[in-house]
């Protein structure tokens, strides 16, 4: 749209609010045109005041996330509570980064997985923030692992035939489902494996 189509549309959603006759539906429209046209600040004032109706609305949640980020704002309880909870990919994603704007790496990292395991090849710019979040904490420590527990990857490979699989062990419910499968190796939560 030409910035005159939004000044169009936002002098109709005046007059609906002149006739107060505003509804969240047309709220989250004038919030809308108000981010096109760059007036963030108010956009967000005005997700904010629809979250309750579409606390479950991609667009809506994701727009307050980024906004309060951009801006250096606190993210409202409510907010990162259904963010947390949501399946999107650029939720999640967005959700690490507000961790990680408080140094909470561990929860940032938390949700950058979950993002990842949820993420396809039209979600790559997850893939960066993965290896940039874990690369730039510096932790050059050398775990030995003596056997399979949390937060650990474990590659089997059958003798006889040499057929191979990969079991990654979260600590964590980061799993959209499980088991899951994803990119051909099989994750669990919290399992045990007999070697």
């Amino acid at each position: 749209m030409k910035n005159g189509m939004y000044d169009d549309a936002l002098e109709i959603i005046k007059k609906y609010e002149t006739l107060r006759k505003m509804s969240p539906r047309k709220l989250r429209m004038k919030a809308a045109i108000l981010l096109a046209k760059e007036n963030v600040i108010e956009a967000l004032n005005i997700f904010l005041s629809i979250f309750d109706v579409y606390k479950q609305d991609p667009y809506v949640v994701n727009n307050i996330l980024y906004i309060s980020l951009q801006n250096k704002r606190i993210v409202p309880d409510n907010v990162m509570f259904y963010a947390q909870k949501s399946n999107n990919v650029n939720t999640l994603a967005l959700v690490a980064m507000v961790y990680e704007r408080e140094s909470d790496f561990e929860m940032s990292s938390k949700f950058l997985t979950m993002a990842l395991l949820r993420s396809d090849k039209n979600n790559i710019d997850i893939y960066g923030k993965y290896w940039g979040l874990n690369v730039g904490q510096n932790d050059d420590t050398v775990i030995k692992i003596k056997n399979v527990s949390k937060d650990t990857a474990v590659f089997l490979k059958e003798i006889e035939t040499e057929s191979t699989i990969i079991y990654c062990i979260y600590n964590d419910k980061v799993l959209p489902e499980e088991p899951y499968e994803w990119e051909s190796v099989k994750i669990k939560f919290r399992i045990k494996i007999s070697l």
